[in-house]
């Protein structure tokens, strides 16, 4: 019809529409990590309840231990896994109990047709147990089936975790725990982390299971608060939302941190799991202790379990790192720029990567080609030169990547770990060098033991990477596969099938090459990482092959031996009546014999000789016979053996001598490059009767070098190489050269087993180990007064330069004031860096060094220091913090100085000692007086040497010479050395209170011990 629209009413009303309407498909959406993760938790551990409660306690504990490490505390975690029935968790988030109304909705509502096929097969297994028990077989007991196929209610569970560790600044906790990827943790270097999630995957798992809060509590050093913090997190947002955020009383002076959070999980099958992993987490760093528990609503459910501490040696702190030059990619190399200070390509190749020094980056950028320059801006870069950068550095040859970065578990922390777990009957452990694989290094830790408490027979592997367990997807990994398929287990005596063996395999690196989405296992396709997963196995099989020879040999002896003696009783008798009868022929004279005989007929006819005495007899035969087997037995065995130690033969006259039996604890640097060539110069005052290591390897080294002046030192390692030397009663003097946080335990021991200690400063790592130490030594001394010397080992007491120095003193006048200038260069290039406990607690290396400098400042003003001032502040990140201390001091005697060249002013004169002089070694002391210099001298280092003769002196006349009551060299005095740990103790407490004068009441409660 004409005036009809076609068009229907809705048509007509698109049309007229103005802005077209997109479809769903259309619409660009983005999603927040937070949001990615909580659809794809899988990848992060959290696959179902059960593995979400095991991975939830795992990033805990981990926090946790990495929080300690942090500030070198020995970790203590105390882990709590809480069951939380249906009832307390509705209350929890009120919500009232119901009863169901309509049953059949439920999943686990059983219908008519289900209960009734039920119970006909309950009825048929009753029938089938009357006929068995009819026909006398065995019948099994049966359970009642469950009821209905549902899914069953959620189980859900608190976890706390509660460490020691340095705590969270109070405003950075929303965004530490509310906010996903994003933390202190993304430099290049040794992580335990696989994700960088944390304990913010735990929150979102929370978030979904039960949609509670998580709860933080945490306190940090010198705070006298405690901060408490409950919050959850916006997924979409990836932002926290915080429901409390206060600061609460801090009453107890508690440091550390506490986190509370509730989830959906599964205890029963995943228990073994998680008491699985706190197992091997206890083998792996037995310098922390654990503290399990698991809390049921059934009391005999309840779980406890304590891993205590075994060493209190901790790893060093892995040191962040720059990029390989060879590790690079081109998205990695723009994110450099971006990020870098340095304006040209010339500093940018030299300070941005490692192994490129000046020289080596000039040849680069020539190799780059006529568009490129040592002056290159670097922001100016273009896409195509960063392309030709990215493939010459993939191109290119760099020297592998140093591992003093990496903090590898130890040797002797592996060993303990898994001797104070496993108790196996012989373990042998092995330590790497480092390695490289694309650019990362990597060290390769191996431990196999043999026997144990809880071992099942056969292959028990148990794989660590950064030192954290690996409990899933074992076949795969590298470790299993080379234990199972290349190790040939016979030909070191072991059986694979019958033997409970142990093998344990820690690989540590900046880039550990996990396999899969969950990062379980480390794939057996690298080579690198293949062939030093073998080599570390089999360098401990052929350690434990020889104990096990020697274990085989002892076996074999006494069987020999129970093999003879069996027969002894039945021969004797044999030959008793053969003997018996030939004397009633002898006396009929029928037979006649030799002399000899005659006289051995006598006797067993007067009953001299009876059976008792033949089996006397051939007992005792049976026993050299045995002796002199297994001794040519071993004698052949030992010929063909390397190495063999050379046997040396002590000269009668230097035994005649009597002079002193010393031996030297730690074969470090330290001990190589000074205590021994210091003690060449004074050999004739002693004997080194031996050198102990915690490691053969070490110990072998530094017995080698010994060697050349003193033949018959000997080798001692271990801790069955201590006890030897601790009660070896020959030894008259031990001096003890080891990690600072070892020291004092070890010297108390050999004190109290009698020997003098000359201990290597510092004397103790805090005011209250010096505390307990010195109260431990008076104990000893009282049970043997004047008996045992304890002395420090600090040497500027002894040096010629301040001793002149201290001559000078009197010529000054009156003390005006007083300046310690140091300026100690410490980085990666000194050889002492690399010592793992100076760089292990807080002020490490100047506690180290600076207690030499605070002995010469106290011997030269000759009075104690009553209040001190300091500053403190971190430069070099390789470094602890701090790493600079400067300070004001205040004398008894009225003056002031500064502690920051030895400088002292007083009214006639002024004294300054300068260390080195034209390129000497030594120091420079100048007076000088009104008009100018008046009198300057240089004095060559001496101060170890003369230090060590001193010790050397006082152990000969305490011991050997006896004469009546002994005053030891009172500069050599524990007392001095904790005096002097004491003031830098104070120095680095005003620092850290930022420069809060330390009045004389607190240090004299360290510092006055006479």
């Amino acid at each position: 019809m004409d005036g009809i629209s076609d068009e229907s009413p809705t048509e007509t009303k698109k049309t007229k529409s103005k802005t077209p309407r997109k479809s769903k498909e259309t619409l660009l959406k983005q999603k927040s990590p937070a949001e990615f993760f909580a659809e794809n938790k899988n990848i992060a551990g959290f696959d179902n309840p059960g593995k979400s409660l095991y991975t939830t306690v795992r990033e805990l504990v981990e926090n946790s231990l990495d929080s300690a490490e942090s500030i070198s505390e020995l970790p203590v975690v105390e882990i709590t896994i809480e069951e939380i029935g249906k009832s307390k968790f509705n209350s929890m988030i009120g919500l009232v109990d119901r009863e169901r109304v309509d049953a059949a909705l439920y999943d686990d509502y059983e219908t008519e047709k289900a209960r009734e096929k039920r119970l006909a097969k309950e009825a048929r297994a009753q029938e089938m147990q009357a006929k068995n028990a009819a026909l006398g077989k065995k019948v099994k007991e049966t359970h009642a089936p469950k009821v209905g196929k549902g899914r069953g209610e959620a189980s859900f569970y608190r976890v706390t975790c509660k460490d020691n560790g340095k705590g969270m600044p109070h405003d950075d906790i929303p965004n530490m725990f509310g906010r996903v990827l994003s933390g202190t943790k993304y430099g290049l270097k040794q992580t335990r982390g696989k994700f960088g999630l944390g304990a913010k995957m735990a929150l979102i798992w929370s978030k979904m299971s039960t949609g509670l809060p998580i709860e933080i509590s945490s306190s940090m050093r010198n705070q006298n608060y405690i901060s408490f913090c409950r919050l959850d997190i916006d997924i979409h947002k990836n932002i926290p939302h915080v429901h409390l955020h206060e600061k609460r009383e801090n009453k107890e002076h508690w440091r550390g941190a506490e986190i509370q959070v509730v989830i959906e999980g599964n205890w029963t099958t995943y228990r073994s799991k998680i008491l699985h992993y706190m197992r091997q987490m206890a083998v792996i760093t037995p310098y922390a202790q654990f503290l399990f528990k698991f809390v049921s609503d059934a009391p005999d459910k309840n779980v406890s379990v304590r891993f205590a501490r075994r060493t209190d040696v901790m790893p060093p702190i892995p040191m962040e790192t720059k990029h390989h030059p060879s590790s690079v990619d081109l998205l990695l190399i723009k994110r450099l720029i971006t990020e870098t200070s340095k304006q040209n390509l010339l500093q940018f190749l030299q300070h941005e990567f490692v192994n490129i020094n000046k020289s080596y980056a000039e040849r680069l950028i020539g190799e780059m080609g006529t568009d490129f320059s040592v002056k290159t801006p670097v922001k100016s870069l273009t896409s195509q030169q960063l392309v030709r950068i990215h493939q010459l550095l993939r191109q290119a040859k760099f020297d592998d990547p140093s591992g003093h970065c990496l903090s590898p578990a130890g040797e002797y922390n592996l060993r303990l770990g898994i001797i104070k777990e496993l108790h196996p009957d012989m373990v042998a452990t092995y330590s790497g060098s480092a390695q490289v694989f694309e650019g990362h290094p990597f060290i390769v830790e191996a431990g196999v033991s043999v026997g144990g408490k809880n071992v099942k027979q056969g292959l028990n592997i148990f794989r660590f990477a950064n030192r954290i367990p690996l409990l899933f997807e074992q076949g795969a990994d590298v470790v299993t596969r080379t234990a199972h398929k290349r190790i040939n287990w016979s030909s070191y005596k072991i059986n694979q099938i019958q033997d409970k063996i142990g093998v344990f395999v820690s690989i540590v690196s900046t880039k550990i090459p996990f396999k899969g989405t969950g990062k379980e296992y480390i794939g057996d396709d690298i080579t690198d990482i293949a062939s030093a997963v073998k080599y570390a196995i089999q360098q401990c099989c052929v350690q434990l092959k020889s104990k096990i020879v020697k274990k085989m040999q002892a076996r074999e002896q006494q069987e020999r031996k129970r093999n003879l003696s069996r027969y002894i009783p039945d021969a004797s008798g044999a030959v008793y009546n053969v003997l018996k009868e030939m004397t009633q022929l002898h006396a009929a004279k029928k037979i006649r014999y030799g002399d000899d005989d005659v006289e051995l007929l006598r006797k067993v006819s007067e009953n001299l000789i009876t059976k008792e005495t033949l089996c006397e007899k051939l007992a005792k035969h049976v026993e050299q016979v045995d002796y002199e087997m297994a001794l040519e037995y071993a004698t052949q065995s030992g010929v063909s053996e390397e190495p063999r130690d050379s046997i040396y033969i002590q000269s009668l006259d230097v035994m005649a001598t009597k002079v002193p039996q010393i031996a030297i604890l730690g074969a470090g640097i330290f001990v190589k490059a000074q205590y021994l060539p210091r003690l060449f110069e004074i050999a004739h005052l002693f004997q080194l009767k031996a050198i102990w290591s915690r490691t053969q390897e070490s110990a072998t080294v530094a017995v080698g070098l010994a060697r050349k002046r003193f033949p018959a030192v000997e080798c001692k390692w271990g801790d069955s190489g201590l006890e030897d030397i601790i009660k070896d009663g020959s030894i008259d003097a031990v001096a003890v050269v080891l990690a600072g946080q070892t020291q004092v335990d070890i010297s108390l021991k050999l004190l109290k087993a009698g020997k003098h200690v000359l201990q290597e400063k510092p004397a103790a790592s805090s005011t209250s180990e010096l505390e307990t130490a010195l109260s431990s030594y008076k104990s000893i001394s009282a049970d043997a007064p004047g008996r045992s010397i304890w002395s420090v080992a600090e040497n500027y007491r002894f040096e010629s330069g301040l001793l002149e120095c201290k001559k000078l003193m009197a010529g000054i006048g009156k003390m005006m004031s007083v300046q310690v200038i140091i300026e100690g260069s410490m980085n990666s290039s000194n050889p002492y860096f690399s010592s793992n406990w100076r760089r292990n607690f807080t002020g490490g290396f100047i506690l180290d060094m600076g207690v030499h400098f605070i002995a010469g400042l106290r011997m030269l003003v000759g009075c104690e220091l009553v209040s001190v001032s300091a500053m403190t502040s971190h430069v070099d990140t390789t470094l602890p913090a701090p790493d600079n201390i400067s300070s004001v001091f205040h004398l008894e005697n009225g003056c002031s100085g500064v502690f920051t060249l030895w400088r002292i002013v007083g009214l006639n004169g002024t004294l300054q000692v300068e260390r080195g002089f034209q390129g000497e070694h030594g120091y420079k002391v100048s007076f000088y007086g009104a008009d100018g210099p008046k009198q300057s001298s240089f004095f060559p280092f001496n101060g170890v040497t003369e230090e060590l003769k001193a010790f050397i002196n006082d152990v000969s006349e305490n011991t050997l010479k006896k004469e009546g009551q002994f005053v030891a060299e009172p500069r050599l005095s524990f007392v001095e050395g904790a005096r002097d740990v004491a003031v830098l103790e104070a120095m680095l407490e005003s620092g850290a209170r930022q420069g809060e004068l330390v009045q004389n009441n607190e240090l004299s409660k360290a510092v006055k011990y006479r």
